[in-house]
């Protein structure tokens, strides 16, 4: 083996690369447009209950706070849908075989899947809460609208780190225990009157965009957002490097 070939890759070029190959990976498969087409479901509901049932809606801010309870949904799926299998797809194909024979960090794999996958999420998801909002309460609050898209861009990449890490731990159905995971652990717990919700990401994001009458402090959303985020990022940087 020639010199430059022992030469260890920088970290920075590891993750761009990883990067790229995983945006093309995703566009190939049709995974982002898997995920658009899913985003688009609650769009096309807030155009039927605006046309047929708006007078029982309520005020735009209501019919708002129903819908976004709504796209809530999005955050159970489409993270999954990305980013679950992000690991377990590149263990199948034999690529952490030849990754690991070079000389780079096994972390630079997920922070390249993460640095394409969750920026993928939080604008597929950001376009469907902006027409949502246009449909359900045009000429609105633009802050709330932007409080909202904060909220759950943060909330992409806290269920993404999640996504990500249960890939890990269960590689044959990443997708399915992701979506398990949100929807039989996550929300309920987040509908708590009680300390634990606190533990709910789904909660947290409510609370950030400040969609409930008497939202918490948004620095203590933001808190336990990153705390979740960091705890699900460690435990799968952990898996990867016990990966084979």
């Amino acid at each position: 083996m020639s010199q430059t070939q022992r030469r260890p890759v920088s970290a920075v070029t590891a993750v761009t690369v990883m990067a790229r190959l995983t945006l093309r990976r995703t566009l190939r498969t049709g995974g982002m447009w898997w995920a658009a087409g899913i985003a688009f479901l609650p769009v096309l509901l807030a155009a039927a209950l605006m046309g047929r049932h708006r007078a029982d809606l309520g005020a735009g801010p209501e019919r708002w706070r129903e819908m976004f309870y709504v796209l809530l949904g999005l955050l159970a799926i489409i993270p999954a849908l990305l980013l679950g299998p992000a690991i377990a797809d590149e263990k199948d194909d034999k690529t952490m075989t030849y990754l690991w024979s070079r000389p780079i960090g096994r972390w630079t794999v997920l922070a390249g899947k993460m640095l394409t996958l969750v920026p993928i999420c939080a604008l597929v998801i950001g376009v469907a809460l902006a027409a949502t909002f246009q449909i359900t309460w045009g000429g609105g609050s633009q802050q709330a609208l932007a409080h909202a898209a904060g909220a759950m861009a943060l909330g992409c990449l806290a269920t993404g780190s999640m996504a990500a890490a249960l890939g890990t731990l269960a590689p044959r159905h990443p997708m399915a225990f992701a979506v398990m995971y949100m929807t039989i652990f996550d929300v309920p717990l987040g509908l708590l009157p009680m300390k634990l919700q606190e533990l709910s990401i789904t909660h947290q994001v409510t609370q950030l965009a400040q969609v409930p009458d008497r939202p918490h402090p948004a620095a203590g959303a933001l808190l336990w957002l990153g705390g979740m985020t960091a705890a699900w990022l460690a435990v799968a940087v952990w898996r990867i490097r016990r990966l084979e």
